[in-house]
């Protein structure tokens, strides 16, 4: 089977680190990046996205989940244009699902499926009351993508966002606020998981996907793992 995931270009998925720093894919003959025009196996390269300048978790995340089940697994980036990744829920509009239906229908025609989509929405420039309706609009929204492309499940990267230096008191009670309703998200959307990253790591920066392959890698563990239980425990929507 070929396993088609879809990711949004935020720092949380795609990470910064340096490429000469990234690791070795154990599985690089099942892993594949699609970067809009070419299907690249076993990929070590930047992503696109949010000025990424190297490897990130994806790699280690297509690496693991191929380990875990024996599919081929492809990722590839949602297109969204006219937003930024920093405008949250916006970036995951209708348009978006139209764009990036046609941007990876080479894909579709040859036979890779869509099965899941990894969205990371960090919510950091969001208001109080765009937190606290954010339950609501994710279903809204991600329930066009889940129609428009067959996706069995939603996978939201709640990235632990450890605060730098310079951010205010009100910036990191929103953020505190933000995980706390995105942790509660099965409540209303059972169709999304949620990935929880983990803040006991070493030596993260500002966070632990930002310049530190321990991180991404460690990331893109939790984040296969979780997938792969989701799918093993849900075979008829995972088709197998």
């Amino acid at each position: 089977m070929k396993c088609l995931y879809l990711y949004g270009t935020s720092s949380a998925v795609i990470g910064h680190d340096l490429a000469s720093k990234q690791l070795s894919l154990v599985n690089g003959s099942k892993v594949y990046y699609y970067n809009g025009t070419t299907l690249i196996q076993n990929p070590n390269e930047p992503l696109l996205g949010s000025g990424s300048t190297g490897s990130s978790p994806l790699r280690y995340f297509a690496d693991s989940l191929a380990g875990l089940n024996g599919h081929d697994i492809g990722f590839s980036k949602i297109s969204a244009t006219g937003v930024s990744w920093h405008d949250g829920l916006k970036f995951w509009s209708a348009a978006a699902v139209t764009a990036t239906k046609a941007s990876i229908q080479p894909l579709l025609a040859d036979g890779w499926l869509v099965k899941g989509i990894i969205a990371a929405i960090d919510g950091e420039f969001d208001s109080v009351a765009e937190i606290n309706s954010f339950a609501r609009r994710e279903k809204l929204v991600m329930d066009i993508w889940r129609q428009q492309l067959a996706v069995p499940q939603v996978f939201l990267l709640q990235t632990e966002n450890l605060p730098c230096k310079n951010q205010s008191s009100d910036t990191k009670k929103r953020l505190t606020l933000y995980r706390q309703v995105q942790a509660k998200i099965h409540t209303t959307d059972p169709k999304t998981t949620v990935i929880l990253s983990n803040p006991t790591w070493p030596n993260l920066p500002n966070s632990s996907l930002h310049l530190n392959v321990a991180g991404m890698y460690l990331e893109g563990q939790a984040m296969a793992t979780t997938v792969h239980n989701w799918n093993v425990a849900n075979p008829g929507a995972f088709g197998g």
